[in-house]
């Protein structure tokens, strides 16, 4: 599989070192030609699959599921409720605090935007950033005072840490695809 994504190291890019599957990372930003028009999405010998949870799931069953296989019901419960925390909720506030945040802006800006040549490196992270700040508005995030969107996300945080309970795995003493996401 080809990966196109915006981080270096993400949880799906685990997820295939994980699962011992080989890739190739074609990073981009060049969001018109994502699937959903969003990152990350790969391309699996002409088959473009957008979003790391339907990636992973299209991977699961295309490759077979080396990480998950031994999972009980409960265990599988268990590893969505916690996808689920993960990836729409504490998302979010890991998104407001990287793109909304000036602390957090100075950061993302370079990162990303950096290496481009002017004046696309004034233009593009600004025009970005509106449209994450949209994002965050339309999911209802962006809606809350800063304060409370820390708040949310250090409750995910403690609840994951709860979860886990000094454990090295969150389901047990096996890795699971968990593990990758929420890494």
């Amino acid at each position: 599989a080809q990966t196109r994504m915006d981080d270096a190291i993400d949880n799906l890019e685990l997820y295939l070192r994980m699962a011992g599957l080989p890739y190739r990372n074609a990073y981009t930003l060049e969001l018109h030609k994502a699937p959903k028009g969003k990152l990350p999405w790969i391309d699996d010998d002409g088959t473009a699959v957008a979003d790391s949870g339907l990636i992973i799931d299209y991977l699961k069953r295309k490759y077979g599921d080396p990480l998950d296989a031994g999972l009980n019901p409960e265990q599988r419960a268990l590893a969505l409720a916690i996808t689920r925390l993960i990836e729409e909720h504490l998302y979010w506030a890991v998104l407001y605090d990287r793109w909304i945040t000036p602390q957090g802006w100075a950061m993302t800006r370079p990162a990303f935007f950096g290496t481009l040549p002017r004046p696309l490196r004034a233009i593009v992270p600004l025009v970005a950033r509106r449209g994450i700040r949209a994002e965050l508005q339309g999911h209802g995030m962006g809606r809350h005072a800063p304060a409370q969107i820390h708040a949310l996300g250090v409750a995910d945080v403690d609840a994951l840490a709860v979860l886990l309970d000094g454990q090295e795995f969150f389901l047990g003493a096996q890795v699971s695809s968990v593990d990758a996401i929420a890494t």
